[in-house]
């Protein structure tokens, strides 16, 4: 094998896992096990390899993110339960790396496409699912929300991202071609109704934050930053009305008023509450990773709809990691997110290209969905976002450069 085969190997894989991550994570990991090796061969027929752009604002948060983990692992409540997922975490670093060196040293631009092809398949099975069903008066287990391969809130925090991307790509005052920029209306106007399908309100909100970050970026378009208010309402307010099953504002009035959160819509405060009692019972280091589930019926006796006495998840990330992993836990979330959003705005100060704002975007809506659900722990989920956010750094490093990389393709 020649260095060129085995870099283009490598590009090759890159678009394997940009057309698979939006859809299924076996192929996503198969896609990402074929980089490794891609990258193993052109280090076998000495090949370059580009270490050093590994070196990212992320690398440090991410590392401190895994040392917490494993430390709160060996202090928790269940070390031996807990040291069974602590592979979710090196998982991160390791995959980190690997994008970081893999997209550097093969270096292509044909995965955008395929991740949009990924995206739109994704897209019309999902509407395809819940169409039939969506304004049926039936009862709520029979509904059918988009969903394609995935979880309905994960389905909902893709079409998100997804949907950022378009938007990215027809705000980037670089981009000039108008055949692009009409696919990329097209593809904003399938992977929206995509995300209304999914009736996930989180990710809907999530969205709406991202498109805000991405118009505040850009001088003339900071006006419609104050549409955004109505918008995010409006498409609640329609939720809320054509599935009552899930309806939270008149769960939520009436919570107020009587002070009985008895609601499988509002399952999230006693889930909270259980975290915050975790919390103040190991403030430092938490009950250990992956141990809310066991610890909560301690903390909050409540039985849910479903008939069980613990839920796996805090449904927010930061009381989940405040509770699991204590203030050590919470600081390095803190860090890991400040990270990404942070670098992501400085290269969109600098340089409003498509990338760059789709990355800003995308941060601040994983941010915006992780109050309310544990998306960082969803690997599908993160796959997509550090995918893009990486991308975008090395996009940003190579325009910083003199010469442009005559490999592309």
């Amino acid at each position: 094998m020649t260095p060129d085969l085995a870099r283009r190997a490598g590009s090759f894989a890159i678009c394997a896992f940009a057309a698979t991550v939006p859809l299924t994570i076996a192929g996503a990991n198969m896609s990402w096990a074929l980089l490794a090796a891609s990258l193993t061969a052109l280090l076998a027929v000495k090949g370059e390899v580009r270490w050093a752009s590994r070196k990212s604002a992320l690398e440090n948060p991410l590392l401190f993110f895994l040392a917490v983990s494993i430390l709160t692992t060996a202090l928790g409540t269940d070390p031996a339960h807990s040291i069974r997922y602590t592979h979710q975490d090196v998982h991160k670093v390791w995959i980190y790396y690997l994008l970081m060196v893999a997209i550097a040293s093969c270096p292509t631009r044909a995965w955008k496409a395929w991740l949009t092809a990924g995206f739109a398949v994704a897209a019309v099975i999902g509407i395809a699912q819940a169409v039939p069903t969506f304004f049926l008066h039936i009862p709520a287990e029979q509904k059918v929300r988009a969903h394609a391969f995935v979880h309905p809130v994960t389905y909902g925090g893709q079409m998100a991202v997804a949907l950022i991307g378009a938007v990215a790509v027809l705000c980037a005052p670089d981009e000039r071609r108008p055949e692009l920029k009409r696919l990329a209306a097209l593809g904003a106007v399938l992977f929206a109704i995509a995300l209304f399908f999914s009736n996930t309100r989180a990710a809907i909100l999530s969205a709406i934050a991202g498109l805000c970050a991405v118009f505040v970026i850009i001088p003339r378009l900071r006006k419609w930053v104050f549409l955004m208010i109505p918008t995010s309402i409006l498409a609640i307010a329609v939720l809320e009305i054509v599935m009552p099953e899930r309806a939270l504002i008149a769960p939520l009035v009436r919570a107020v008023r009587t002070g009985n959160t008895d609601n499988q819509q509002l399952l999230r405060f006693q889930l909270w509450d259980g975290a915050i009692q975790m919390a103040k019972d190991h403030p430092l280091t938490g009950v250990g990773h992956n141990n809310f589930r066991e610890e909560f019926p301690k903390y909050v006796d409540t039985v849910f709809d479903d008939g069980r006495k613990s839920f796996g998840t805090a449904h927010n990330l930061f009381f989940q990691h405040l509770a699991e992993r204590g203030i050590l836990g919470l600081a390095a979330s803190f860090w890991l997110f400040g990270a990404l959003l942070l670098e992501a705005w400085r290269r969109s100060r600098h340089k409003q290209t498509a990338m760059n704002l789709w990355a800003l975007g995308v941060s601040v809506a994983f941010l915006t969905q992780n109050m309310t659900e544990v998306a960082l722990q969803v690997e599908i989920l993160w796959l997509l976002v550090f995918f893009v956010w990486i991308a975008a750094e090395i996009e940003y490093k190579e325009s910083l450069k003199p010469h442009r990389l005559g490999d592309e393709q």
